[in-house]
């Protein structure tokens, strides 16, 4: 289920990367949100697979397009996250005790920035997208820090 928030309920630290460029914050986040993905084993293949989707909203040429493709990524990542849910369910009636799936943490976060691009002229929306595609981007690159796949590894 997509969290069901209006701009007023999203952190304001997300608010400070999204709405006001708050570089230091982004950065900030999208290191402790790699750390704490890595302590729950997410994967690289699937933080790159809702990277990707991203990316490919990126590219879109028309604005309009451009910004309903942005509000489709909701529902999208929220199938993400249900359906790494219902993965995680299944492998606990196998023994595991993990109830959530490991995607829905990032997926929340990436909603509340989504729900943060709330810019009504096109030149400020395209802003928001940028800094919401730097702080996935980000992420990401946090995620796969060399360290920290190695110590993933010794588990």
């Amino acid at each position: 289920m997509i969290p069901k928030s209006t701009t007023a309920e999203v952190p304001e630290r997300i608010k400070q990367i999204i709405q006001q460029n708050d570089i230091d914050a982004l950065i900030c986040r999208a290191e402790e949100l790699a750390d704490e993905l890595v302590n729950e084993d997410l994967s690289n293949t699937q933080i790159r697979n809702v990277y990707a989707s991203v990316k490919q909203v990126a590219h879109s040429g028309n604005p309009y397009e451009r910004r309903r493709q942005i509000k489709m990524l909701l529902p999208r990542l929220t199938y993400a996250a249900n359906k790494d849910t219902a993965n995680k369910k299944d492998e606990n009636q196998r023994g595991r005790q993990d109830e959530e799936g490991k995607l829905k943490k990032l997926t929340d976060e990436l909603i509340f920035c989504i729900r943060a691009m709330d810019a009504t002229d096109e030149a400020t929306y395209r802003e928001q997208f940028k800094r919401f595609s730097d702080f996935l981007e980000a992420i990401v690159a946090y995620h796969y820090r060399p360290s920290q796949r190695s110590s993933r590894k010794k588990r």
